[in-house]
């Protein structure tokens, strides 16, 4: 089930029950790699639209799913409130749909990509042998929720962040990097939780723009088949 909703892509239907939700998808033809886009505490905006059609740019099959059921803000106070009520065990399994769409249409190989929020449960979702990449901006597990996770990983991090302990983000890293995981991180200077998010007053254009270039390096570099 589709509609057209303008851009470069379409609106989509997928998941079934309580699975079933919308997604926002942008699609090359006969691409066999793709993207799953997740979207931060603010919900589904329209930045999310513009990154799935950049995507594309790339050879990359980019689905955004929404994981708030039509709900979105750009205030903090209401994007806090959406995520204490978001049930994160069904985010995980619409997550898990998403995949499994992008598979069905014909994707081999599949990665993630989550803003805030969204990385936190893209990194939640890795342990599982169903991702071939992962990039998360400003997002890490607590320690009690570290497991090795078996696909490449790019973390982005905003210098000016409150994460408790400071040193969180690294620690974390480090873990992954000492349990095998092949990971890579970069960290922004003067740039503040939120800077990849241009529906927010926290984007930047700079550092946004250098972290979407690393970005797609790293995809198509895990997913996309390079000539012989």
């Amino acid at each position: 089930m589709s509609s057209a909703v303008g851009d470069l892509g379409r609106e989509v239907r997928f998941g079934e029950g309580r699975t079933a939700t919308f997604g926002y998808l942008a699609e090359v033809s006969h691409s066999r790699s793709a993207v799953v886009v997740v979207h931060d505490w603010y919900g589904h905006l329209p930045h999310l639209r513009r990154r799935c059609d950049r995507l594309t740019e790339h050879g990359l099959t980019a689905l955004a799913p929404d994981l708030y059921d039509g709900l979105r803000t750009i205030d903090p106070a209401e994007a806090e409130a959406l995520f204490q009520a978001l049930d994160a065990d069904l985010a995980r399994n619409r997550l898990l749909a998403a995949v499994s769409y992008l598979r069905g249409l014909g994707a081999a190989k599949v990665g993630i990509v989550g803003y805030s929020m969204g990385g936190w449960l893209a990194l939640l979702l890795s342990p599982e042998p169903i991702l071939d990449a992962l990039v998360a901006y400003y997002a890490a597990l607590e320690p009690e929720e570290w497991a090795p996770i078996r696909c490449p990983v790019q973390l982005h991090f905003a210098d000016i962040d409150d994460w408790d302990p400071p040193e969180a983000p690294e620690a974390y890293a480090e873990w992954l990097h000492a349990s095998g995981t092949s990971v890579e991180t970069f960290t922004y200077p003067e740039a503040h939780h939120g800077f990849g998010n241009d529906d927010l007053p926290a984007f930047r254009s700079g550092s946004a723009e250098l972290a979407w270039i690393r970005t797609t390096h790293f995809l198509r570099t895990h997913l996309v088949a390079q000539p012989p």
